[in-house]
């Protein structure tokens, strides 16, 4: 029922010829499918980092339905995966946001135990003294102000705080700033694990829960 509600939805949308390309584009990637991510680490039971954004930041921790509410309501489909949702609740993740002036500006997400890895598309268990912050966002205008640095730094804090003695990250080699935000928040370059789909069965060179 789900995959023909999809296929409607396209249609409406993009009409007969978007509906071909999208089945072709899903066809292809069942077929082969790469990518390559940089994994990082931090050791929390190190000294802090002092990180100040160039404006005044509240960051918000426990009110995951919030984040959720404000993610939702920004349209864009790759920031909230639908089975990412359903374990992130499951296992209690925390969704943090910044706020700037009373709304929320950017977003990081702090997982732990199981997480759904969508460039993986499958789940990934870590360790229990472990932490994931699988994804992070801020919007454009308040780019270059130090709100993703400080949001790292702050979910490093906050993930220590409440237990954790390693937090882990991933980015690709082509998000440049993102690499930037990690290194600055005092996240260093692990491994490389590249995932690999061949007609269905999913491969990784390593396991992440692993590192």
């Amino acid at each position: 029922m789900r995959i023909k509600e999809k296929a409607l939805e396209i249609y409406k949308k993009k009409g007969i010829s978007g509906l071909f390309y999208s089945i072709l584009r899903k066809i292809c990637h069942f077929i082969f499918e790469t990518n390559s991510h940089n994994w990082l680490i931090r050791n929390l039971d190190s000294n802090e980092i002092e990180i100040k954004p160039d404006i005044p930041l509240i960051i918000e921790f426990y009110n995951f339905q919030e984040t959720l509410n404000w993610i939702r309501n920004q349209n864009m489909p790759w920031m909230n995966n639908r089975r990412e949702e359903e374990i992130a609740i499951k296992e209690r993740h925390y969704w943090g946001s910044a706020k700037y002036n009373g709304k929320i500006i950017g977003y990081i997400k702090v997982g732990f135990k199981k997480v759904f890895i969508n460039d993986y598309k499958k789940s990934i268990e870590f360790p229990q003294d472990v932490v994931f912050l699988y994804d992070m966002y801020v919007t454009p205008e308040f780019r270059s102000k130090k709100v993703a640095v400080y949001l790292l730094n702050e979910a490093s804090r906050f993930s220590k705080n409440i237990g954790f003695s390693k937090a882990l990250a991933y980015v690709p080699d082509w998000n440049i700033p993102s690499m930037k935000s990690l290194t600055k928040a005092g996240l260093k370059r692990e491994k490389k694990i590249r995932y690999i789909q061949i007609f269905g069965v999913k491969i990784l060179t390593a396991n992440p829960g692993n590192l």
